[in-house]
């Protein structure tokens, strides 16, 4: 949470404030309009291993290129503006809006992890290590003293794949039970701050509060694409009262035998045990000194921040929110579907017929096809039925969902079994224009021929 003065709180609770942004460029200031801020925490139902960078567009007239800039947001507070430091800005776009106006779109420093990470030569080193080796490559001040699992043991480099500094990073912060944010221009890996700000509803309306996230009660730590290799850890007394609540991490590059897995999900455990809140959105004046992680108290209700988008001069259509887990995995590998894997096994050992092997393959390819396009329709039924929920889904609603989903997995199991069958015990007759091929050998028959050939182990009949 950026320090301010009480002045500026009070003057953010009125629906008339005036806003100014500006930025600052070789000790110039620079007044910019039509800003818009973005700053998240929260990618496909997690926030553990996140490392998202802030983004900030404005349009201003026209001058010189830059590259860097620190942003400042103002906000009239009776007798003058006062400014709240955003932080720098690295330019990744550039455009004319006409002769007189550009258009700028920046990233702060968790773009600079967008380089390629080279591996150096200090190995055995520590998870913290690695992770100031990290920060040193980016040129990126650390502000975190000290990270779950922290002083786990790296053997060798694990990224040998022309990883990105990104890449090492969310692995670290998904071993750790923490996301990345840009605070003051360091790098801060967090789960939530201990600060809390009191805020009142009805100074920042609308307001809606959404399903509850319970707190993480179940960590596994395994691999995507192989059965039974993972380790868990659980709280048994709160599944008993509150049902599973988990946290799935695959792939991770630092948990790769179940030795290591089993070292690392105890801290893991201990650092994200509990981990819940109250998922809200809340629109009104853009709040400019909460920052991503921020614990905040709403009406006696506590919360966290994990998504921010700030407008000025339009800064009532600000939101500041949270939105819900759910219970996903962290993933860090694009890995090979055990469906497709299969087939591929199937297509090395059945080579008797070069054409069946060519049928095959189609279906196969046609059957990936379908399954991938099924899992997004399930998958899209799945964030419909998350909206529901927040909205409260009637029981038959959930019902006609689950049967949707239930069908389409059903007919995808069919048409796979179909194929397996085929690919195991074959087929009995091959039927071509010209004829037909079975136990018998090849039968060449012209349509109203008086003969015709068979070719077998004896020769031409």
């Amino acid at each position: 949470m950026k320090l301010v003065s009480d002045t500026l709180k009070e003057a953010l609770k009125k629906t008339t404030t005036q806003r100014k942004g500006r930025i600052l460029i070789n000790g110039n200031y620079y007044e910019v309009y039509n800003v818009e801020y973005y700053a998240d925490s929260y990618q496909d139902g997690n926030v553990i291993g996140n490392a998202i960078a802030s983004q900030i567009d404005f349009d201003l007239p026209y001058m010189n290129k830059f590259d860097t800039f620190k942003y400042y947001d103002g906000v009239w507070t009776g007798d003058d503006y006062e400014y709240v430091d955003m932080g720098t800005f690295h330019v990744f776009d550039e455009k004319d809006q006409d002769e007189f106006n550009k258009h700028i779109t920046a990233f702060d420093n968790l773009i600079k992890f967008n380089a390629p990470f080279v591996p150096d030569e200090n190995y055995p080193k520590t998870l913290y290590e690695e992770l100031q080796n990290v920060c040193q490559q980016a040129g990126v001040e650390l502000a975190t003293n000290n990270i779950a699992n922290g002083s786990f043991t790296i053997e060798n480099n694990q990224f040998v794949n022309n990883e990105n500094l990104k890449e090492v990073l969310r692995n670290i912060c998904g071993i750790s039970g923490t996301y990345a944010i840009i605070k003051e221009d360091e790098l801060h890996l967090i789960l939530k701050t201990e600060t809390s700000e009191k805020i009142t509803k009805k100074d920042h309306k609308p307001m809606e509060w959404k399903r509850k996230t319970y707190g993480i009660n179940q960590v596994i730590l395994g691999m995507a694409d192989v059965e039974g290799e993972y380790v868990l850890k659980q709280d048994d007394d709160d599944i008993a009262e509150n049902g599973v609540h988990k946290l799935v991490i695959n792939d991770n590059y630092f948990a790769y035998t179940t030795e290591k897995r089993l070292e690392l999900i105890e801290e893991l455990f201990e650092q994200v045990k509990g981990f819940g809140y109250v998922p809200f959105e809340m629109v009104g004046e853009w709040l400019n000194y909460l920052d991503v992680g921020d614990t905040i108290n709403i009406d006696d209700v506590d919360t966290i921040v994990l998504r921010i988008n700030g407008k000025s001069p339009n800064a009532l259509e600000s939101t500041i929110s949270s939105p819900a887990i759910i219970d996903s995995a962290v993933e860090y590998a694009n890995n090979t579907s055990d469906i497709l894997d299969t087939f591929k096994n199937y297509r090395i050992t059945v080579d008797k017929h070069e054409g069946l092997i060519t049928q095959i393959a189609s279906e196969t390819e046609k059957i990936s096809i379908k399954t991938d396009n099924n899992s997004t329709e399930i998958n899209n039924n799945y964030q419909e039925l998350i909206k529901k929920f927040d909205d409260t889904a009637s029981l038959e609603d959930l019902e006609m969902y689950q049967k949707t989903m239930q069908t389409q997995m059903d007919a995808n199991k069919l048409e796979i079994s179909n194929i397996q069958t085929v690919l195991i015990d074959g087929v009995e007759k091959v039927k071509t224009t010209s004829g037909t091929f079975d136990e018998n050998g090849l039968t060449m028959e012209q349509t109203g021929a008086k003969t015709k050939s068979i070719l077998n182990e004896s020769g031409v009949n």
